[in-house]
């Protein structure tokens, strides 16, 4: 791992656009998918939950709901969407901190696994999931499918108006060799100019699918989306549903 990535970086510098990025738009899609996976009442833990945006529709939907974020910029926008306290909040880093056990789900969307730099990273997070789930617990990971970013060489770039007055533009370079995309995000919103560096390790299906074996995970659905799209070629998100088959990991601690 390398010793500058910090999980709180990400969240200091895309809370104030983190919402506009994924919009709120397909929120109920997503409660509608889980919610046909849970048993009323059941526990749920989200790593990387940032601003609320799904941790807070689900607690309302009578869940426990657990959101676990390294960044307190975010968990302070999470707590101004939930004034009533439905959601249970944790500031830890979830490639280290167990929050709790017995889970029956842990969710990780919006790229959160892609946001590790490193494949052993990424696997650290798949375990510290199995650490938190109850046997047969369920885990739950987005990703974009990465074979267009693949492709590319030299550099991107790529611009999104993201509200009236925000822009966004993304210069992208990728690695296929360590499968990294680095981007150069430059938010320009009311005549002030933000810049902040993002890294993205891909992965494709079939090797989150040995990952997530390794930790003791059984893929028991795919989808190209949250309306359970099917998934194929044309598809530029895959939706994977684990089931915990193996033994739970013990704590490293």
């Amino acid at each position: 791992m390398p010793s500058t990535f910090d999980p709180a970086v990400y969240g200091d510098h895309a809370v104030d656009i983190h919402d506009l990025l994924y919009p709120t738009v397909e929120v109920p899609d997503i409660v509608a998918f889980l919610r046909k996976r849970l048993a009323d009442g059941a526990r749920v833990v989200e790593f990387g939950a940032g601003t609320g945006r799904v941790a807070v529709p689900l607690a309302e939907h009578g869940y426990e709901v657990h959101g676990v974020d390294a960044a307190p910029t975010m968990l302070t926008a999470l707590r101004a969407k939930d004034p009533a306290g439905l959601v249970q909040v944790h500031q830890a880093d979830f490639t280290r901190d167990v929050v709790g056990t017995g889970f029956d789900l842990c969710l990780l969307a919006n790229n959160t696994l892609l946001m590790m730099p490193t494949q052993d990273l990424q696997c650290t997070v798949l375990r510290r999931a199995a650490q938190h789930l109850c046997t047969d617990g369920l885990l739950v990971v987005e990703a974009y499918e990465p074979s267009s970013y693949h492709r590319l060489t030299g550099k991107h770039t790529q611009s999104s108006v993201l509200s009236s007055n925000k822009l966004l533009i993304d210069s992208i370079q990728n690695d296929p060799v360590t499968q990294t995309l680095h981007f150069l995000r430059t938010l320009v919103t009311d005549g002030r100019v933000l810049t902040f560096p993002e890294v993205s390790r891909y992965c494709w299906p079939a090797e989150l699918d040995m990952m997530a074996k390794a930790e003791g995970f059984t893929l028991v659905e795919r989808w190209g989306g949250w309306q359970e799209s099917a998934f194929d070629r044309t598809s530029d998100t895959y939706l994977s549903v684990y089931r915990l088959t193996g033994p739970r990991p013990p704590s490293d601690h």
